[in-house]
């Protein structure tokens, strides 16, 4: 609890220190509720389809998306230099598939083989699961018919 009392302290500081002090303040505010906001999400995805009963049914397949290999440059702080240091990332190939069951929409990562041997409108043999509270879906895996 002092933790949050110290907090709250340091960022109302922060806000009062205009105007460098109030930039940086509103930044880290985002910054804090994009975070919360983030793993309130996965908390509620993994709640609503952890744990939930595997259906099978045949669907179709609507959409295809390659996204091919490519680098990005992030910067990372260097506390030896005391400077931002670009940094490659490396992002290899990614083929995923998005299938409709029952009027629903879900996506799912596959392997390039699967994904050439697929075409728009085919039907596949997916297992999923619904979300407890949602009933959205959830695919597990995809076969073909």
């Amino acid at each position: 609890m002092d933790f949050l009392v110290h907090l709250t302290s340091m960022v109302a500081d922060m806000l009062g220190d205009w105007p460098l002090g109030t930039v940086i303040g509103i930044v880290f505010v985002v910054g804090l509720l994009l975070v919360v906001i983030l793993v309130a999400y996965g908390l509620f995805v993994a709640v609503d389809s952890w744990f939930m009963p595997r259906n099978s049914k045949v669907g179709r397949v609507v959409g295809k998306i390659f996204t091919p290999a490519h680098t990005q440059t992030i910067m990372l702080y260097n506390a030896a230099t005391k400077s931002n240091m670009p940094h490659v990332i490396f992002i290899p190939d990614h083929w995923s598939v998005s299938v409709e069951v029952d009027g629903q929409q879900d996506g799912v990562s596959v392997s390039e083989e699967f994904f050439d041997s697929l075409s728009q409108n085919d039907s596949v043999l997916t297992e999923y699961v619904s979300g407890r509270f949602s009933g959205g879906l959830y695919i597990k895996t995809l076969s073909l018919v």
